[in-house]
């Protein structure tokens, strides 16, 4: 609840610039904006058909796809491609890739509807 109640600001805004005691330490590692579903894309290893596949999976004739199974059963995926899929408990998310980034739209369409509002 806290979550979902709390402000959409970066951690940037909400507390680095407010803090009059921080400390910046140098580090050599890599960085990733885990922004969106696509991050995993950059992160994960990849099968021969380009797919990134977490969880149970089947794919065939399916190329550059996200797949996350979070919860029982198995995703099964046939000819398709470009995809991001996301299965948990109580919601099946499924994606172009190229309108990962309009998720926003959605959530927005859920928040405004009593019934779908559960499962925010």
């Amino acid at each position: 609840r806290l979550y979902q109640n709390a402000e959409s600001i970066s951690i940037d805004f909400a507390v680095l610039e407010k803090a009059d005691n921080a400390l910046v330490i140098k580090a050599d590692l890599e960085w990733d904006d885990v922004g969106n579903w696509l991050a995993l894309d950059r992160v994960k290893e990849k099968n021969r058909d380009d797919n990134v596949i977490v969880g149970e999976a089947k794919t065939i004739n399916t190329y550059e796809t996200t797949i996350v199974n979070d919860s029982g059963g198995i995703i099964a995926t046939l000819g398709v491609s470009d995809l991001v899929i996301v299965k948990t408990d109580e919601i099946v998310f499924v994606a172009h890739k190229t309108k990962v980034q309009d998720v926003k739209d959605l959530l927005r369409e859920f928040a405004g509807n009593k019934e779908l509002e559960k499962y925010l």
